[in-house]
């Protein structure tokens, strides 16, 4: 029986290892994942973040 799943991270592999505390680990948990998976890295800012840092005009 073939599933699906969809898993997003604001972290990128190398910096798993500190999060699982341990770097084997961490290797075989992503290993499961991206085995036959299909990654899209998506550079850029956040969406829910787009605006701040910005300060806005008075009287708005």
């Amino acid at each position: 029986m073939k599933q699906s799943g969809f898993f997003t991270s604001n972290y990128g592999f190398e910096d798993w290892g500190p999060i699982f505390t341990d770097q084997v680990l961490a290797a075989a948990i992503i290993d499961r994942l991206v085995h036959h998976a299909h990654i899209f890295a998506i550079k850029g800012n956040r969406f829910r973040m787009r605006g701040q840092g910005k300060p806005e005009a008075a009287g708005r």
